[in-house]
């Protein structure tokens, strides 16, 4: 199982569902797997965004000197010489420990064989365009692949966060008009209020020297919890965790609880 094996299972994904007007986006060693997918299927894509990723040869061949040594070290240790060692959160900037537990739960190695086997493209990839985004905030190894994108006259975005942005930045960015942010404040309330009267929101309290909250939500399934979550504006662009999911009969949702024991269903801090 190697770089072909992602390739081939996102394709497959794309023509099983028919899908068209896809945007890939790649994360790190992803961006190798969607310019894969792109050269493979460019009429189903619109567009190819690369999240401080690779893009050209095998992946190892992109990396800076120190950090290919060390990957091949782990590869010949404890990767038993075919596996790639889940890495330190700390050493990739995640450090809150919800995140960490959260994480290091569903981590696991994966295949060398993904970093070492080159690309084989056709180019048809060059039909679809591309966008970079570089992350200044982590050892910049990025830096070069940002560049020559550039080159290439492709938009770059540089945004002063970590390499594992989607987990450690989950607020509106710095530079968001405070308009903006004002509306995207007011609208949040207003929906909040819906999902009140709608009996799907229930308490909500404020985490005392933090910007978050915990809320706790009344759902029939994880289906309707996640469109719920989603229907917030700012949750649109940040990240909710549900930290417990009890399924509770309907009969003892219908009942009056006992003092100081909700029958809530969901708990989910945002």
């Amino acid at each position: 199982m190697g770089l072909g094996t992602h390739v081939q299972d996102v394709v497959a994904l794309i023509e099983a569902w028919d899908l068209h007007d896809v945007v890939l986006v790649g994360h790190s060693y992803a961006g190798q797997v969607i310019t894969g997918v792109a050269d493979r299927v460019p009429d189903r894509v619109t567009r190819r965004v690369y999240l401080d990723a690779f893009d050209g040869d095998a992946a190892i061949a992109l990396q800076p000197e120190e950090i290919a040594a060390h990957y091949r070290e782990s590869v010949a240790g404890p990767g038993f010489g075919w596996l790639i060692p889940v890495r330190p959160l700390r050493v990739l900037g995640v450090t809150e420990r919800s995140d960490v537990d959260r994480l290091s739960a569903r981590l696991t190695p994966r295949p060398w064989l993904g970093c070492t086997e080159p690309l084989r493209l056709s180019g048809a990839v060059q039909r679809v365009p591309a966008a970079f985004v570089e992350r200044t905030g982590w050892m910049r190894v990025f830096q070069p692949h940002a560049a020559r994108a550039a080159a290439r006259g492709w938009p770059v975005l540089m945004i002063g966060t970590g390499h594992e942005a989607m987990v450690t930045e989950n607020r509106l960015p710095a530079d968001t008009p405070g308009q903006t942010r004002d509306r995207l404040r007011e609208a949040e309330r207003e929906r909040a209020m819906q999902l009140r009267a709608e009996g799907v929101l229930k308490p909500l309290w404020r985490v005392p020297g933090r910007n978050a909250t915990i809320g706790l939500y009344d759902a029939e399934d994880p289906a309707t919890l996640h469109d719920a979550l989603t229907s917030l504006p700012c949750g649109r662009g940040g990240t909710s965790r549900s930290s417990r999911w009890l399924p509770t009969p309907r009969s003892a949702r219908r009942a009056t609880p006992r003092r100081g024991r909700p029958s809530r269903r969901g708990a989910v801090r945002r």
